[in-house]
């Protein structure tokens, strides 16, 4: 004779594995009682008593009359499952679409019963995914499936913001670094060339070392000498010398002016 498979779960089965697993984990509660669960579904008691009966016969609980009951370790598991579904959602909709508390917490009980695994695994991960990385241009969505496909990665959330940044100034990217047409990095100018910075990139601690050397956005400079050994060279901004390692100067996006820096 064939195995006989297990029917599925129904929706209000579930809601009272979400249930019973919430008042399990709250260190309040001593012990779980029948009427604990009709208070928090708002049900009547037989209704309770009728539906323990059942989870009891599937092995989700340990139950017997008018004697305190517990979930067994698979029933924890459902429970588990369900109630990290039901946050999930709830945070989609109320962080992402701005959706009130109230109506959020309703649909998401709603939801968390419809969705199969496979999309609550890529909902799971795409709220992960836009806590960790910053919004990276209009390739969102694809930067998304790359982040799908191999988690956190060091450096991507960062290259992916750089990318936004370098759109957002009117450039384009090639190998992670920003590239302007008819502009170029301050290492690529030769002496006695003006230009004026346009962005300045690298890491924060390098970033804040160079803007305080007085190399800012919008600033005009002037390309004095480079040393014998083409690093570093000696540049002159704002009527003051600044030397500058080549590796730092690769940094600092800037465009040729014609203008001579005082």
């Amino acid at each position: 004779m064939a195995e006989t498979r297990e029917k599925p779960l129904t929706p209000v089965m579930e809601d009272y594995l979400e249930a019973l697993f919430e008042l399990y984990s709250d260190k309040d509660v001593k012990a779980i009682r029948v009427r604990d669960i009709a208070k928090k579904l708002n049900v009547k008691m037989p209704t309770v008593t009728s539906m323990l009966k059942v989870l009891n016969e599937r092995g989700l609980v340990n139950y017997e009359k008018y004697e305190y009951l517990e979930l067994t370790e698979r029933g924890k598991g459902v429970g588990r499952e369900i109630k990290k579904r039901h946050q999930i959602i709830k945070t989609f909709l109320t962080r992402v679409l701005n959706i009130d508390t109230t109506v959020a917490e309703e649909e998401a009980c709603k939801m968390e019963h419809a969705l199969g695994a496979g999309t609550m695994d890529s909902l799971a991960a795409f709220m992960d995914f836009i806590q960790v990385c910053p919004r990276a241009g209009e390739d969102w969505v694809e930067r998304f499936q790359v982040y799908q496909q191999q988690g956190r990665r060091a450096g991507s959330c960062r290259e992916n913001f750089e990318t936004f940044m370098c759109a957002s100034n009117g450039t384009k990217t090639i190998s992670g670094k920003c590239c302007m047409e008819g502009k170029m990095n301050l290492s690529q100018m030769k002496e006695g060339q003006a230009g004026r910075i346009i962005n300045v990139g690298g890491e924060i601690r390098l970033r804040r070392r160079i803007i305080e050397m007085g190399l800012s956005r919008g600033v005009v400079f002037y390309i004095e000498k480079y040393a014998p050994l083409k690093d570093p060279l000696e540049l002159t901004v704002n009527g003051n010398h600044v030397s500058l390692r080549v590796k730092e100067a690769a940094e600092i996006s800037v465009e040729p002016i014609d203008v001579k820096g005082t």
